[in-house]
């Protein structure tokens, strides 16, 4: 034997990936849109992206607004060109 031990199978387990439709079809379109873009990013993009809406939030509730909206601008200004889960 290897010694490696590999992780239980998770064949069982509903896929993350996959959002489970019947909550989806009561969504409105806008944000079904978003849950869509964000569904094909990659998983390092997901983690970046959760982390930038939860600071965005934060920074709305302090400064207001326009900074956060602002802080937004200014980080796809940086992402502009970048590959995904580069």
């Amino acid at each position: 034997m290897s010694g490696i031990k590999h992780p239980p199978t998770t064949a069982h387990a509903p896929s993350s990936r996959f959002p489970d439709f019947d909550l989806v079809r009561h969504i409105d379109p806008e944000a079904r849109q978003l849950l869509h873009l964000a569904s094909q990013l990659g998983p390092r993009d997901r983690v970046a992206l959760s982390h930038i809406i939860r600071r965005t939030v934060e920074i709305c509730e302090s400064d207001g607004e326009e900074v956060a909206l602002a802080v937004i601008e200014q980080i796809q200004g940086i992402l502009d060109g970048r590959r995904a889960d580069a």
